[in-house]
């Protein structure tokens, strides 16, 4: 492939990137996530539920999944669900915690 020669116009996107995440609902958007190996798991905000159905009591990110239909089960039962991504070797997403720095430290901290 000549790289020289790609435009906007004529430029081959990537899969993942053909599709805008910021058009999909939440639902779609968690099983664009597992379609492309991502496991996933519903929020509530910033935490987990407590249920993820009536019946499925939650454990946080040890629920993560790319199973497409427990995923449409999860977000019709919590329609307005943030997504969880679950992170390291599950998924091969890497994690980095950064704190801003305090006044009079010249680095930011990194966990």
């Amino acid at each position: 492939m000549e790289w020289d020669n790609q435009t906007p116009e004529n430029a081959a996107i990537p899969e993942p990137l053909a599709t805008n995440i910021n058009e999909l609902s939440l639902a779609d958007a968690a099983v664009f996530y597992a379609q492309n190996g991502w496991p996933v798991f519903p929020l509530a905000g910033k935490i987990p539920y407590k249920f993820l159905t009536p019946a499925k009591e939650s454990h946080g990110h040890k629920d993560a999944t790319t199973n497409q239909e427990h995923i449409q089960i999860w977000w019709k039962e919590h329609p307005h669900a943030n997504i969880g991504l679950s992170t390291g070797a599950v998924s091969g997403m890497p994690f980095f915690y950064v704190t801003l720095p305090q006044p009079g430290c010249t680095k930011p901290f990194i966990v």
